[in-house]
């Protein structure tokens, strides 16, 4: 009877010990997940081969609001492109600073800031 003790016990031990290592696996597997995103969002922030991004290096008078979208957007540049392109499609007539600006405005406006 001990010996059967024994061996259950030593069963919930080797259980809680392999679910304790599943969920070690599971976190290392989250933190590597998350050093590819954060990579990610690093390639698209040194990544200047953009129109836009390029507009606002040679022109300083909307180099700060592009900065400021960047800054909104976690410095996705893609996103931050798409956003002013759809401005710029509902609004052609509009500068490019406008639409940098607009983008700002309804990201604030959609977030809450």
């Amino acid at each position: 009877m001990e010996i059967l003790i024994q061996l259950l016990l030593n069963l919930v031990i080797i259980y809680y010990c392999i679910i304790t290592l599943i969920n070690i696996f599971k976190y290392v597997i989250d933190g590597f997940k998350s050093l590819f995103r954060r990579g990610r969002k690093t390639k698209y922030h040194r990544r200047s081969n953009s129109y836009l991004a390029k507009a606002s290096n040679n022109n300083p008078g909307y180099a700060g609001a592009w900065h400021q979208l960047l800054k909104r957007v976690n410095f996705d540049v893609e996103l931050a492109e798409r956003l002013v392109s759809q401005c710029k499609r509902r609004n052609p007539r509009k500068s490019d600073r406008w639409c940098i600006e607009k983008a700002i405005h309804d990201l604030e406006r959609d977030r809450g800031l």
